[in-house]
């Protein structure tokens, strides 16, 4: 287990919407700001040698 990290996150935990934009083109928000992807859960394993 030496060198071994597990790293496990959450984005988005509330599960908020985006906030609107009325100028934005297309999706109503500004996509450089906010993903509209909702909760996303994660887990990395990285093992050093």
């Amino acid at each position: 287990m030496n060198g071994t990290t597990i790293t496990i996150g959450m984005q988005n935990v509330f599960d908020q919407d985006p906030p609107f934009v009325a100028g934005a083109f297309e999706n109503n928000y500004d996509e450089s700001l906010a993903t509209i992807k909702g909760r996303f859960w994660y887990v990395q394993l990285k093992k050093r040698f």
